[in-house]
């Protein structure tokens, strides 16, 4: 037997569970059933450089979170060699890019309540490519708050990041990434499923990054970190950090990490992933409402209240607010507005409006958002709800739970906390850490049959089964499988199929209409010919250098080949169907028979070696054309584009626009007025053409506008409305 000390054996072993979110860092050692022995905060210090941007410095979150780890193990009276698992949860979508061969950050973190990208946000968001791509999934709306446009903002206005993913010594992270990166000395770059779907950058239903959008924004794949299992052994804290090896058995986003606490494990949606375990995934479907602490803590800044605890009374001591109403808007309003600008306000001010009315509002403007969450919640998911649960610092506020209580006419139905109302999302942390550890181990404690109890909201025992195993992902052996004949769609994604021919009955699925093999390793591309009925091919994210066959295709509607090491395509002359090709992160230089696709409506060619555009005399009903991120140097043969309504040609080599040649740096407006190649196109609304030479020219946003009058977008600019 060890000895004793705090009541425990120097045997027994704890948790840790780290939370990092937006204001604060906060350090909790469990006990196995769920109990905290120990706990070490410290605050986190945001930066405001510019108006609107809001950033932290990497170094001083790092010394933050070692520092709570040591207190809360030195507050628990506990050794650091008792601490058998550490999870972390951290604030989502904020990230930074820093050097791999160094860890040498590249910026200060970009947080997400940061606004640099808002008039990328409303380009994007106004553009009907995004729509058409995922119109069978949702509506997709990006917002300030994803990752993936202040990435393209930093790609494209910090010339050391951008030279550094020229040299491939760039790592992109979010904080659990970096965070992971620094306890393990630089091993390790990988984040978890929750944190990685809330960048928009990933693509959830096949739950990897997505090529489509990485390729259309110009991101590249290979800074992004691997994606791992919620629960999963990520690696070992250094010993030189804590004194000891901590394996890190856990990583997840704040808000999945809540859900979890609270044990909310009923239906979700699409597309937002709440945590993977094994073969596992769990769907949510989320409604955000930014900046409640904020909204708080600058109201006791201004001095209308010393102590958060003192609202409730004050709020209760006057009968309404007087009509005067608060709007929560610190970092915009997100769903179902969507306004990244949106600034905060009062309205309905009068001479008879005291301290105690405006409190009032700003308490009732939590509750009012609750309610406009909830409704679209219903309207939206069509999911019932029969329980409503709530957590986090604003539920010991017993005036703002009872108002959205009865603003949701649930008031039976919401679960309402204990005293340690933040201990639950903290807990999901914890949680994640302990399954993995027993799975880890092959045995569960003693105590309770693998069953983590915690007190739920009510008082009540709620308990957590832990699964005594928890099922991997396998790739599929393709030796065994036989597929039916009279297949129509076959999805034989992440299988890791090595050759196209190890199928069996290839030849005799006649019947075939969608063929879905995007993340293997095929090299090559043959046995196509019997597919003359296939509508849809995916073979995205593989190793093909080559493609034979593709003139058997005579019904194909849609061709995905993303990522792969194709280096030429031609036989698209058969093709007549084809409506969306996607060849983009390729090594393509020269693109053969484009002319004869008139039914094309898509055609995406960012990221390869394409350094002249020609061929595209038949594209009559091409839409959409993106060839960012090539070696074009001179545009030319979009006379007969009639239907475009987007071009994208950032990141090129482009000096000439035809019928320009001469007038480069000539500034007299009317010498720009004869776009030969693009005035037929008379739906043109948008053009993407920064990153170029021609932008060297001060006018020539102003000279495109007069030349094409239907341009109502040029870059992230929009010039008409």
């Amino acid at each position: 037997m060890g000895t004793q000390r705090n009541g425990f054996s120097k045997r027994e072993t704890f948790i840790l569970a780290v939370d990092v979110g937006t204001t604060s860092i906060r350090c909790h050692v469990y006990d196995k059933s769920a109990s905290i022995r120990g706990s070490c905060s410290t605050k986190v210090s945001l930066l405001y450089p510019q108006p609107g941007w809001v950033e932290i410095d990497p170094d001083d979150l790092w010394k933050g979170f070692v520092t709570v780890v040591k207190g809360a193990v030195q507050d628990s009276g506990l050794q650091m060699c008792q601490m058998e698992s550490l999870g972390i949860s951290t604030q989502r979508a904020t990230f930074m890019t820093w050097d791999r061969n160094t860890g040498e950050p590249f910026h200060n973190f970009i947080t997400w309540q940061d606004l640099r990208a808002a008039e990328l946000v409303k380009s994007w968001n106004r553009s009907c490519t995004m729509k058409k791509r995922f119109l069978a999934a949702s509506l997709v709306v990006f917002t300030t708050q994803h990752v993936s446009l202040r990435l393209v903002w930093a790609l494209n206005n910090i010339p050391q990041l951008r030279q550094a993913v020229e040299d491939d010594s760039c790592y992109f992270g979010t904080i659990d990434t970096w965070l992971l990166y620094k306890l393990t000395k630089g091993l390790v770059h990988a984040t978890d499923y929750s944190n990685a779907s809330a960048t928009a950058i990933f693509d959830s239903y096949q739950m990897c990054w997505s090529g489509f959008l990485c390729s259309l924004l110009s991101i590249p794949l290979s800074i992004l970190p691997s994606v791992q299992n919620t629960s999963h052994k990520f690696g070992t804290c250094d010993p030189s950090i804590f004194g000891v090896p901590i394996p890190i058995m856990s990583l997840m986003a704040d808000q999945q990490a809540a859900m979890f606490g609270e044990c909310c494990f009923d239906i979700g949606l699409y597309p937002l992933v709440g945590w993977k375990i094994g073969a596992d995934v769990v769907y949510l479907a989320e409604g955000n409402a930014a900046g409640t602490g904020a909204a708080i803590k600058w109201a006791q800044d201004l001095e209308l209240f010393s102590d958060v605890k003192e609202t409730e009374a004050i709020a209760t001591s006057v009968k309404d607010s007087d009509g005067v109403y608060f709007v929560p808007s610190f970092s915009g309003l997100q769903a179902p507005l969507n306004d990244p600008k949106a600034c905060a306000s009062f309205m309905g001010l009068k001479p008879s409006t005291t301290k105690k009315h405006l409190v009032r509002a700003i308490l009732e403007s939590i509750a009012f958002r609750n309610k406009q969450l909830f409704d679209v919640m219903l309207r939206e998911t069509r999911i019932p709800i029969t329980k409503i649960r709530a957590d986090g610092g604003v539920c010991t506020n017993n005036f703002i739970m009872q108002l959205t209580a009865d603003l949701l006419g649930r008031v039976n139905q919401i679960g309402i906390r204990e005293a340690h109302a933040e201990v639950y999302c903290r807990a999901g942390r914890g949680l994640f850490s302990a399954l993995c550890t027993v799975d880890r181990r092959g045995e569960s404690e003693e105590s309770g049959d693998d069953e983590t109890k915690r007190k739920s909201l009510n008082g009540e025992v709620d308990s957590l089964q832990a699964p005594s195993t928890v099922p991997e992902e396998s790739p599929v052996d393709m030796d065994t499988i036989t597929l039916d004949p009279d297949e129509e769609d076959v999805d034989l994604v992440h299988c890791r199929i090595g050759k196209i021919e190890g199928l069996e009955n290839l030849d005799s699925l006649v019947s075939l209409r969608e063929l879905d093999l995007y993340d293997n390793q095929i090299r090559k591309l043959e046995n196509l010919q019997a597919l003359t009925e296939l509508e849809q091919l995916d073979v995205s994210f593989n190793l093909l250098r080559k493609i034979e066959g593709l003139e058997c295709l005579t019904k194909i509607k849609k061709l995905f080949l993303l990522h792969n090491k194709i280096t030429s395509i031609a036989n698209l002359d058969q093709m007549a169907s084809l409506q969306m090709l996607e060849l983009g992160s390729n090594r393509i230089r020269v693109i053969e028979n484009l002319d004869s696709l008139s039914s094309l409506e898509s055609l995406f060619l960012g990221t390869n070696k394409i350094t002249q555009l020609q061929n595209l005399d038949g594209l009559h009903s091409l839409t959409v054309l993106s060839i960012q991120s090539n070696r074009i140097t001179k545009l030319e043969g979009l006379q007969n584009l009639v239907n475009l309504r987007e071009l994208y040609l950032s990141h090129n080599g482009i000096e000439v626009i035809e019928g320009l040649e001469n007038n480069m740096n000539d500034n007299q407006i009317d010498n720009w007025a004869d776009l030969d190649e693009l005035k037929n196109a008379k739906g043109l609304e948008t053009v993407y053409l920064e990153r170029n030479p021609l932008q060297k020219d001060p006018q020539y946003r102003r000279k495109i506008m007069l030349a094409l009058p239907s341009v109502r977008q040029i870059d992230a600019t929009f010039i008409r409305f």
